[in-house]
């Protein structure tokens, strides 16, 4: 099983209740499927799970990272997917209750696939929750995100105290029917 220092579950519990506190306007209540989308060897699946989400899923294309979240017991074998977002969605897999970005890569904020394929993701009334290292990155995906209409109302958690670091910022958004 997965154990993790003392240290990192402290940061957990922080980003945890960030994330609950962003999540209050939409009166959202984590349960269901959660999507780790870029989730790696599942070091974020602990903090999903302690939001309330009952089953959590990640897509991933790094095969060796997927392996090690499935080893260490963080997520099983049916729920690890070695794909990028836009061929899990291409493919049908199970809309998510939630999507979680964590500590998006600049690069995605303005990939128009990606974006999409995020908006399609989760389920109507679904949420995104995404979190950034860098300001302008936020800037960037909120943007581009409502460029593409699927997503809307968004929230926000105030900054961390130490800006730029993982997670600094928080943004959650609601997909419209």
């Amino acid at each position: 099983m997965h154990m993790s220092s003392p240290e990192t579950q402290v940061e957990n519990l922080t980003l945890r209740q960030r994330i609950t506190a962003a999540a209050e306007p939409f009166d959202h209540a984590f349960s269901g499927y959660g999507l780790d989308i870029g989730g790696r060897d599942g070091t974020m699946v602990p903090v999903i799970r302690a939001l309330g989400i009952d089953r959590v899923g990640i897509v991933d294309p790094d095969a060796a990272a997927l392996d090690k979240a499935i080893a260490s017991g963080l997520i099983s074998h049916s729920d690890a997917y070695g794909q990028y977002l836009t061929d899990y969605v291409a493919e049908g897999h199970d809309q998510a209750d939630t999507a979680f970005v964590f500590n998006m890569q600049p690069r995605l904020a303005s990939d128009i696939g990606f974006l999409r394929a995020l908006g399609s993701v989760v389920r109507p009334q679904g949420l995104v929750v995404a979190s950034f290292m860098e300001p302008i990155t936020a800037h960037q995906f909120s943007s581009n995100i409502r460029r593409q209409g699927q997503l809307t109302r968004m929230a926000s958690a105030p900054p961390a105290e130490s800006v730029r670091q993982p997670h600094a910022f928080i943004h959650l958004w609601r997909r419209i029917s």
